[in-house]
């Protein structure tokens, strides 16, 4: 069985290539982004990645009775290592230039990962975490998929090599049960848990046997048998299932699943009836289209840090800057495969020991730069400078990371009876609430605070309360008999409210279900008032403008600016100017504030009729006066690490404005209730 090679496949990886670099690059027409389903590229790179590897073992058996799996695995390690290693090395120095040290340490984690061929998991993971960073500036997410791809190669050809020795006449039939199974799979986890089921081999793993049932098909069945007229008009149609996909599909389609059949299906159209002289095959096949699916793998590797670091250095705002990206992609991926590529695939330029050891030596590298990276927290020094800045600390992750700390002092701890109980309950605005007043225990002295934190559940939304919901009561009863709600004299509520249904999350059980916001406000009210407690709720938190794509909030782009034109120094001496500066910053968070003042109109209502306390935090974050809201501190702290969530320095600074605000004579009136 000899392999014919086809141009038209290397040309379907052109339009799969292309279509993912436009994605990314996140061009806009009319304020819409142009080709919305370019992600569907990957699909069909795993369709042609199922159909060639397949391919290979098939000619491989045919020859000699077997298929080497070390054989196997050297070819994938010279197709795919060389290339990966050198982008991973040429990324470290702007890695260590431009990344903040909680993005470089997540970098080298995915460095550790991608080496490990397990960045998928890091990716499901790691982009879960509430408020995680835009994978945009993640310079090597993309190799999640090559993650799947790798995971398939050590599990395929060992299936293969066992269907063709034991199964053989069965082998269209187990690889399409196989299929099935795989792609309901698929449907059903995207409905459940849609990372994993992006990210994880068994959800994918049926459009990679999509390409391996083609190889078997077309073996038993060769192209030239089809009947012309499907060699006619399959690849056309397979062309507009594929376009269609990219042009008119978004990624909230419930993909992967039944929805990715339609390039799967048109990628496999393609392949299975292309022709000679057929327009779709003709074009596909063409020098421009196959040079570039010749260097797709490159193109791969090289956009994805590319943009991230154009984005990170605020170069990816205008067309310009992502046509330059892409210049510089196309310009590096060509020499790559020139240079390194091609030549180490061949043992005439290395014997497979020097290959080994060459490989070895790099990756050895990378893992000992990672684990320093990861070691030493990122080397927080290389921004010492900047970072020192009136108290001024860029890295927003270390700063969430930080706001999460003081919860474990109290965790597992019981109330001090002394003193007022109070439990925090609601999402993670509560759990600034918490540090607002944990770091002023001089102000709050006569109060004993808890955020609720209750078992398997750690109840978290409002909305979860909701008594008329009957799949929640469960954890909403393992919450109401819990110590921390039983020993509690005062609740206060703070939460980020919405309007619509949104999901409760019951860990550890996988049990999902849709409550609103507010009626699980009224019910959580009802029960603490039916159990005698005091109740104090407080408004949505003011909210403050931040751009998706970038780490920086409004503090960061403006001090940033002052850094690039070289002002820091001289505003750090001159106290006039730093006023001045933190001025403008406030200035700009009084202008994007957004008060959400109709959802608290809703709130005040549904407290009021119940007669417990309501506090705003909109005059503790904001002097209406001075029209100024406080997006640094008096001391030059920064106060919020993404759109609404307090630092500990902005914590302690607004838990004392709270006490001068009146929030302790709301305490001690809901106590007088008991």
């Amino acid at each position: 069985m000899e392999i014919k090679y086809r141009p038209e496949v290397d040309g379907l990886r052109t339009v799969a290539v292309v279509s993912v670099i436009i994605y990314h690059a996140e061009f806009l027409m009319n304020g819409a982004k142009i080709l919305p389903g370019g992600f569907f590229g990957v699909d069909v790179f795993f369709v042609i990645s199922g159909f060639l590897i397949t391919s290979l073992m098939m000619s491989e058996f045919h020859k000699s009775g077997t298929i080497s799996i070390r054989n196997f695995y050297l070819r994938r390690a010279r197709r795919l290592l060389p290339a990966l290693l050198l982008v991973m090395l040429l990324s470290l120095p702007f890695a260590w230039l431009y990344l903040l040290p909680s993005q470089l340490v997540n970098y080298a984690e995915s460095l550790v990962a991608t080496l490990l061929f397990g960045s998928n998991f890091l990716w499901h993971f790691s982009l879960q975490e509430y408020g995680a960073e835009s994978g945009l500036l993640k310079p090597f997410l993309h190799t999640w998929s090559l993650a799947v791809e790798e995971q398939y190669y050590i599990v395929f050809p060992l299936i293969l090599l066992a269907i063709y020795k034991w199964y053989k006449s069965n082998t269209i039939a187990l690889l399409t049960a196989g299929l099935l199974a795989s792609l309901f799979f698929a449907e059903w986890m995207t409905s459940v848990n849609p990372s994993f089921s992006f990210y994880m081999l068994p959800s994918r793993f049926w459009e990679l046997l999509v390409g391996a049932l083609l190889a078997n098909i077309l073996h038993l069945h060769p192209q030239k048998d089809n009947d012309a007229l499907l060699n006619k008009t399959m690849p056309t149609v397979g062309l507009f299932l594929i376009m269609y996909s990219l042009i008119f599909i978004g990624f909230d389609s419930g993909h992967p699943g039944f929805v990715t059949l339609i390039p799967v299906i048109g990628t496999m159209l393609i392949i299975w009836f292309a022709s000679e002289g057929e327009l779709v095959t003709k074009t596909l096949s063409s020098k421009s289209f196959v040079y570039i699916g010749l260097i797709s793998y490159a193109l791969y590797l090289w956009h994805y840090p590319i943009f991230a670091f154009f984005r990170l250095e605020g170069l990816f705002d205008s067309n310009i800057g992502r046509i330059v990206a892409i210049i510089m992609t196309f310009i590096l991926s060509a020499a790559s495969v020139k240079f390194i590529e091609k030549p180490l695939r061949s043992k005439n330029t290395l014997s497979n020991a020097k290959f080994f050891l060459l490989i070895g030596s790099v990756s050895a590298f990378v893992f000992v730069f990672s684990f320093a990276v990861i070691q030493n927290k990122g080397f927080e020094n290389r921004f010492e400078s900047f970072s020192g800045f009136l108290n001024y600390e860029a890295d927003n992750r270390k700063l969430k990371e930080e706001s999460w700390s003081l919860l474990s002092e109290v965790d597992g701890k019981p109330f001090d009876s002394s003193k007022v109980n109070v439990l925090l309950v609601g999402n993670s605005h509560s759990k600034d609430l918490f540090n607002a007043f944990y770091l002023n225990p001089d102000l709050y002295a006569d109060y004993d605070f808890r955020r609720a934190n209750i078992g398997s559940n750690k109840l978290a939304q409002v909305s979860c309360f909701d008594k008329n919901n009957p799949d929640f009561a469960e954890a909403a009863n393992e919450f109401f008999s819990s110590e921390q709600y039983v020993q509690s004299q005062v609740i206060v509520v703070s939460s980020f409210y919405r309007l619509y249904q949104r999901k409760c999350f019951k860990e550890q059980r996988g049990d999902v279900t849709k409550s609103y916001d507010l009626d699980g406000l009224r019910h959580l009210i009802e029960r603490a008032q039916h159990d005698g407690k005091g109740v104090v709720v407080f408004g949505q938190n003011v909210m403050f403008p931040i751009n998706d794509n970038i780490t920086d909030v409004m503090a960061d782009e403006i001090i940033g600016e002052k850094k690039k034109q070289g002002q820091l120094g001289f505003i750090t001496e001159n106290e006039k100017l730093f006023t001045e500066l933190r001025s403008e910053v406030n200035g700009q968070y009084f202008e994007g504030l957004d008060r959400s003042e109709k959802l608290n109109k809703r709130i005040r209502e549904i407290t009021d009729n119940y007669g417990v306390s309501y506090f705003d935090n909109y005059h503790v974050v904001c002097e209406e006066k001075d029209s100024e809201c406080f997006g640094l501190t008096p001391d030059g702290y920064k106060s919020y690490f993404d759109s609404s969530h307090f630092t500990l320095e902005a914590a302690k600074f607004f838990g004392a404005r709270m006490a001068q605000e009146g929030v302790l004579k709301l305490f001690e009136k809901q106590t007088s209730k008991e």
